[in-house]
């Protein structure tokens, strides 16, 4: 049904592609080279992820197929660090017959250039396919950073603040799978924090991914809010806006178990919706829409 072009060494990437591709049916491949030699399993509906090529575009579409452009979690994707602006432009090319985004934002900002019914909002699925809570409001031992490290701002003194109250802190850049599955069983707190140079791209153009990755498996976050987790982290997760915030929403949970309790539960009936089996729906009703 769907071919995803892109990047798929990153779990994070995985997340549009490599793992939707396996249900819907479809495919993925991530160069070049690996769409010259896979003609034959290339289908209708073709999204670009990253490492987009212009020669794959252009060539794709020469040869009759409906390209779609997937702003992954920035706009223009990885690009839009080094940017200032989001207006999209940098993403509207006449080679995409639509677009894929993260939240409500996102699509109004890109619909005044390409029209709303061009573009689709699809929010990440979690990666705990089993559904598997680990944390239900016990006590707190260990919170964590699941992401890019250059993407966690304030480290040390978020580190410190942990150890202050007895609480590990531990990071995984989310490269390998097991290893996201292995962190995510033994925390109980997540965050989620920027506040340098990735802020306004965080707030507006970020998916849900880390916050919906928490709450499958029961986890607490504590993070910086977003458009995407606004919308669909149905508010179970506590907000901050510096360290004196995050350390008072820390010491709130710490002392209040119901409070724990609530959000985990809560938290943990959200993440259902955003498990693969349901999120996979969504680009099956976008295939039908794009059709008619």
């Amino acid at each position: 049904m769907i071919t995803f072009v892109g990047m798929k060494s990153r779990t994070s990437g995985k997340i549009r592609g490599q793992q939707i591709a396996k249900l819907i049916p479809g495919s993925n491949f991530f160069d070049w080279s690996e769409i010259h030699t896979n003609l034959e399993k290339i289908h209708k509906h073709v999204i670009i992820v990253r490492n987009r090529s212009s020669n794959v575009e252009s060539f794709l579409k020469n040869r009759g197929h409906i390209i779609g452009f997937d702003v992954l979690d920035t706009v223009s994707s990885d690009l839009y660090f080094r940017n200032t602006q989001s207006d999209y432009s940098s993403v509207v090319d006449s080679l995409f017959n639509f677009y894929i985004v993260n939240n409500n934002l996102a699509s109004a900002q890109l619909s005044k250039i390409v029209g709303s019914q061009n573009v689709f909002i699809i929010p990440h699925h979690h990666l705990n396919f089993n559904q598997k809570r680990y944390y239900a409001g016990e006590d707190i031992t260990t919170a964590g950073y699941l992401g890019l490290p250059e993407q966690l701002t304030n480290y040390d003194e978020i580190a410190s603040t942990f150890k202050k109250h007895n609480i590990r802190f531990i990071t995984n850049p989310g490269n390998d799978y097991n290893d996201c599955l292995k962190m995510l069983k033994n925390i109980q707190v997540g965050i989620v924090n920027m506040n340098n140079k990735f802020s306004k791209t965080f707030r507006e153009c970020k998916p849900n991914t880390k916050l919906t990755n928490y709450q499958s498996f029961g986890i607490i976050t504590l993070c910086n809010e977003s458009e995407s987790f606004r919308q669909f982290g149905d508010n179970q997760y506590l907000k901050h806006e510096n360290l004196n915030q995050l350390e008072k929403n820390l010491n709130l949970l710490l002392g209040d178990s119901m409070l724990r309790c609530n959000i985990s539960d809560k938290g943990f009936e959200n993440s259902k919706k955003y498990h693969i089996k349901e999120v996979v729906k969504l680009y099956v009703n976008m295939v039908e829409q794009i059709k008619r």
